[in-house]
């Protein structure tokens, strides 16, 4: 988005006759409105403002962010706890999670025109569209990539970046001076950082541009999805056992669907609508099923650990810049926040369980961001074997969940580390598998609770498929976007493609 805006910026970017805009006017009007959609204030008349995804009004940012339930390209439900496998409940492809890899999938399959290749019942040369639904309990679209992921962590990272250019010298080597000469900003009480007298940080302004932006794209993916013929259904699904339709186990003529499929041989998926109960299910039915549920952060076992701490999904819902922050994690989410808490200006401590961070990664590697996190002031506690307990000073007893005073963060290996005000677990994820019923269909899982599943993303059960964190292959989002696609292209797109499959090997991280 940047490189668009110095670069594509069209009008904005050339003078009246098209002329490339002169120096002078550029610097007006491109950088210091720059620093201002990530929180970074120049001065008080740093008032213009520019197309950018940031630097949206609250409005801009929620138009649309639900109008499409009800489009006439697609269907939105969010059904009142009617009961049934008729039509409107039977979908040739069903995918639950609405993520990058289910939405993926689910939008190749739409537009593919022939119907399952792998479906012996299945005519190809029907003109019937194939009938495909999405199931996620999480009205923001986009999984965790878009959500509590990639994307917001990026926006991060950038006015963090900012923050290192401005604070600590980067821009005098540039030709760039400031009031004062700066060094790493402390928090105030506001919840701000602060460099110079001259720049100062509004974490409270990003929070609202970043989310803005990210409603912004919750409401492409409806759009898209939408536009794509594909049913929305806002729910908890789980797997119900194989059954029949019929007491007498006859085939009649209400189980053959148009293409010659049997919907008596269907997968069956219950699905508790947003706010409902579990007497007021739905039953849907499908040939195919796609589980694209991803995963979830894990909270370590410890006193006080779960009352007093938050996980990576939960930094983004800071409302403040926390003063002292603790990290606990070696992977790369628990370094890059604990890189973003620092640049902004908190006290910021790195928990490690073992030597070094990203030990897994390669040893130059991980040994320089060692030191060069330990060079930008953040203290790094190696060795520690995990945390032990959280203890809040407003605790009144052991069942007290008092999060108003600071914490003290105890380690295993003895040492511990006081004054804090948020504690942040970052020690790893898990595949999101409990509702699921995975049970009652066969699907065999691996070690740490992973889907197991073969070569072409099919799990043991048949008809029952997997891609992205919920397999723990590996875990990008590329990947899963990917791996949907070639499983789409593989049941939908013909006999050209009846072996179409990802490679997991050689993924670049």
């Amino acid at each position: 988005h940047r490189a668009a805006d110095v670069a594509g910026g069209g009008a904005d970017a050339a003078g009246k006759n098209g002329d490339v805009t002169p120096p002078t006017t550029f610097l007006k009007s491109r950088i210091r409105p720059a620093f201002g959609r990530y929180g970074i204030r120049l001065d008080a008349r740093a008032d213009v403002q520019r197309r950018h995804p940031l630097y949206m009004s609250s409005a801009a940012a929620t138009d649309g962010e639900h109008k499409d339930k009800h489009s006439e390209e697609g269907k939105y439900k969010e059904e009142e706890g009617e009961e049934g496998e008729g039509d409107e409940n039977h979908f040739d492809y069903l995918v639950i999670g609405a993520g990058s890899g289910g939405i993926a999938s689910a939008r190749r399959a739409a537009s593919s025109p022939h119907h399952a290749n792998t479906n012996t019942n299945a005519n190809a040369n029907s003109d019937r569209p194939l009938r495909v639904a999405i199931v996620d309990r999480n009205p923001a679209l986009g999984g965790t990539c878009v959500n509590v992921g990639c994307v917001p962590k990026k926006v991060m990272w950038i006015a963090a970046s900012i923050a290192d250019t401005v604070w600590n010298g980067g821009m005098d080597q540039y030709g760039f001076s400031t009031s004062s000469s700066s060094s790493g900003g402390a928090s105030s009480g506001s919840g701000s950082g602060s460099g110079s007298s001259g720049i100062e940080f509004d974490w409270e302004h990003l929070k609202k541009a970043r989310d803005g932006y990210i409603a912004r794209l919750n409401g492409i993916y409806e759009r898209n999805i939408a536009g794509s013929g594909i049913t929305t259904i806002l729910g908890t699904a789980s797997f119900l056992p194989p059954g029949n339709q019929d007491d007498d186990g006859d085939e009649s003529d209400d189980d053959i669907e148009s293409d010659g499929s049997n919907k008596r041989n269907a997968i069956r998926v219950s699905v508790i609508p947003n706010g409902k109960t579990q007497s007021e299910a739905v039953i849907y039915t499908a040939n195919h099923v796609l589980i694209a549920t991803g995963g979830k952060p894990i909270l370590p076992p410890g006193h006080g650990i779960r009352q007093h701490s938050i996980t990576s999904d939960g930094f983004f819902d800071l409302d403040e810049l926390p003063p002292k922050a603790v990290v606990v994690g070696a992977g790369y989410i628990a370094v890059e926040l604990a890189g973003v808490l620092q640049s902004l200006g908190s006290d910021t401590s790195l928990v490690v369980r073992g030597e070094r961070a990203l030990r897994e990664f390669d040893e130059m590697l991980s040994t320089s961001l060692d030191e060069e996190m330990k060079r930008n002031g953040i203290n790094v506690y190696c060795r520690t074997d995990g945390v032990k307990s959280i203890t809040c000073s407003d605790d009144d007893d052991d069942d007290d969940d008092g999060d108003g005073g600071k914490k003290t963060v105890l380690l295993n290996n003895g040492e511990s580390i006081d004054g804090v005000d948020v504690v942040i677990m970052a020690v790893g994820r898990e595949p999101l598998v409990e509702p699921l019923g995975l049970d009652n269909v066969g699907v065999e899982q691996t070690e740490g609770g992973y889907i197991a599943v073969d070569e072409y993303s099919a799990t043991t059960a048949d008809g029952i498929y997997a891609v992205g964190d919920v397999c723990g292959n590996i875990e990008l989002t590329p990947m899963a976007i990917a791996s949907g696609r070639r499983l789409a292209d593989r049941l939908f797109a013909g006999p050209a493609f009846a072996n179409a499959k990802v490679s997991y090997e050689n993924v670049p991280t």
